[in-house]
């Protein structure tokens, strides 16, 4: 088992496909200035950083699966990696939002010791069961990444639920399958109702943590009906 991507592999200059996949290998190393790669597997491995701008042949590669690896999600990479690749965003790391709330993919959920460890006590999963049972406590709730989906039926109670252990100061994970439109839909209600945002507000605010994330149509419409729904409610508040 490689611990490190062998240097040797900079002797086979005509190389253009390998797979380090399940491996313990924590940096790209010599794949990042490998001349003729195009092929590149390391998939569950334990790699922690990928500074993709500064990769020297990025343009050369074709598939890159980075796939349940421990990296940050990118915040300033190029548009060629983040629809290229988007492997990076299904990681055993999920993305801290804000204090004691993370946004991740279904992948977040299959390494439980380290979701301890960075003090997650609950998961609330859309859609999508956590790969692996724990202790942690879970709640699931089904639900489709489709337009026609009911999303507001379920946001006030995603919000009371995370908001039960944010409160404690205890970690939440939101997932669904990639962490793209449905978990993030629900942490951007998360962020309109707790901290007042506007939908387009709390979008660019996930948006700036997290590239990908794109609610679908369906939920765009539905967020901007409950931005009205919760600006009403204030403006009765007032008025009181």
């Amino acid at each position: 088992m490689f611990k490190k991507v062998p240097n040797s592999i900079l002797q086979f200059t005509q190389l253009t496909k390998i797979d380090l996949s399940f491996n313990q290998i924590k940096s790209l190393g010599a794949l990042k200035s490998h001349p003729t790669l195009k092929y590149i597997d390391i998939q569950n491995n334990n790699v922690r950083r990928l500074v993709f701008d500064h990769y020297e042949n990025a343009l050369n590669l074709t598939h890159l699966d980075i796939t349940d690896n421990y990296i940050d999600a990118p915040v300033d990479s190029t548009q060629t990696f983040l629809y290229s690749f988007p492997s990076v965003y299904n990681q055993k790391n999920p993305t801290l939002i804000v204090p004691y709330l993370f946004l991740g993919a279904v992948n977040a959920t299959k390494d439980p010791a380290f979701l301890k460890t960075i003090g997650i006590a609950a998961i609330l999963s859309l859609g999508k069961k956590p790969f692996v049972e724990s202790d942690i406590q879970n709640l699931f709730i089904p639900i489709d990444d489709s337009p026609s989906t009911d999303l507001l039926k379920i946001v006030r109670e995603c919000i009371t639920f995370i908001n039960d252990f944010v409160i404690k100061k205890k970690g939440v994970l939101v997932h669904c399958e990639f962490g793209i439109s449905r978990s993030a839909s629900v942490i951007i209600a998360y962020l309109m109702k707790k901290n007042k945002m506007t939908y387009k507000e709390a979008l660019k605010f996930v948006t700036n943590k997290r590239m990908c994330v794109l609610p679908n149509k369906g939920f765009e419409t539905q967020l901007g009906q409950f931005e009205k729904e919760q600006f009403i409610f204030t403006e009765i508040k007032k008025k009181k």
